[in-house]
């Protein structure tokens, strides 16, 4: 059928009749060359088109009875050549409306990860305050003590010092996160289980950079918070003055990079989207539980300014988890997004 001002066209395929008929339509039409009599006594198809009219409740009706009748041939190939068209465009149609329904139902029902999560919901909150508690540990205990090590009370402070400062932070905080983690998971295997997948093979490259499209968007978010809130700068901002660096700061500044590209994204992608979301997706929808992974994951970094663009990093991490369901996902666009932010900070 062919939707054209309200009127559906209906093509009907006459059987052959033989030459002569009162039509004289021929098809396939007869060549330049061949001569009348040739074209005379081959087979011929007649094409009849019925034209009905869609009322105003939307149902088809027959408009009138002058509507039928034979066509010619120029008609009946140009009619035939538009439904091709509209039988195609339909086709793509229904492809896409399958790929919506494919995204929906992985982003609105409960995923397949959650059978293969042995623990219950008291774990998951175990886990979560564990870290909270850990993290506040490293917040009020360890980081005085790194200070003073460091001497970092002062206005000026070094490159290279800032540098090893955020670094060491790190480590301490993965330490303590993974450290919760092993210990409460451990005993359940969760790696004999299938759970925390890494794959290198696979279609997830090209998800990771669709994913990474959104970056600038995220970046402007995070812009406009630190302007809404505006807080002293921290202590794990590097300066932008890199050609003025000495050799010693050029190596803190090698070490932070590296480690906040390549190391800091692969233990956070563990515990929160390599845990949190599968556990959560036992007892939720599966875009819920990217939705309070990625609000968790933005809460226990204990910045202001960065909740909201945190959290939209999350549900887009999480988000390229699920579609993947590969750890590696994740890690890679964490690990981009890092240099994201490296890149932008600098062409400030």
């Amino acid at each position: 059928t062919i939707r054209r001002d309200n009127l559906v066209v209906l093509k009907q395929l006459n059987p052959r009749v033989p030459s002569g008929t009162s039509s004289g339509f021929r098809w396939p039409p007869a060549s330049p060359s061949a001569s009348p009599s040739t074209s005379t006594a081959s087979a011929s198809t007649r094409v009849r088109c019925a034209c009905v009219e869609r009322n105003h409740d939307g149902d088809p009706t027959m408009s009138s009875s002058s509507n039928s009748g034979w066509i010619d041939g120029n008609v009946s190939r140009e009619t035939s050549d538009a439904i091709d068209n509209s039988n195609t465009h339909r086709n793509r149609h229904r492809k896409r409306f399958r790929r919506l329904r494919h995204v929906f139902k992985i982003l609105f029902s409960r995923s397949s990860m959650r059978s293969a999560v042995p623990w219950d919901m008291s774990t998951i909150v175990q886990v979560v305050i564990l870290w909270l508690v850990g993290f506040c540990l490293v917040g009020g205990i360890a980081i005085p003590i790194i200070t003073s090590l460091f001497r970092l009370e002062s206005a000026v402070v070094a490159p290279w010092k800032q540098a090893f400062f955020t670094v060491t932070v790190d480590i301490l905080e993965m330490c303590v996160g993974l450290g919760i983690l092993k210990a409460c998971v451990m005993k359940y295997k969760p790696i004999e289980r299938g759970l925390f997948p890494v794959r290198i093979a696979g279609k997830w490259p090209l998800v990771v950079m669709a994913a990474s499209m959104c970056f600038p968007f995220v970046q402007h978010v995070a812009n406009f918070s630190e302007v809404a809130v505006p807080v002293k700068q921290s202590l794990d901002l590097l300066p932008r003055e890199i050609m003025s660096m000495s050799l010693l700061e050029l190596f803190a500044q090698g070490i932070y990079i590296f480690w906040t590209t390549c190391m800091s994204p692969i233990w956070e992608e563990v515990l929160f989207r390599g845990f949190l979301i599968p556990s959560l997706c036992r007892y939720v929808p599966t875009m819920l539980s990217v939705l309070l992974s990625a609000l968790i994951f933005a809460l226990l970094h204990f910045s202001a300014t960065r909740i909201v663009p945190l959290t939209l990093l999350g549900v887009l991490m999480g988000g390229v988890f699920t579609a993947t369901n590969n750890l590696a996902a994740p890690v890679v666009l964490h690990g981009l997004w890092n240099v994201f932010a490296f890149m932008s900070a600098y062409a400030l």
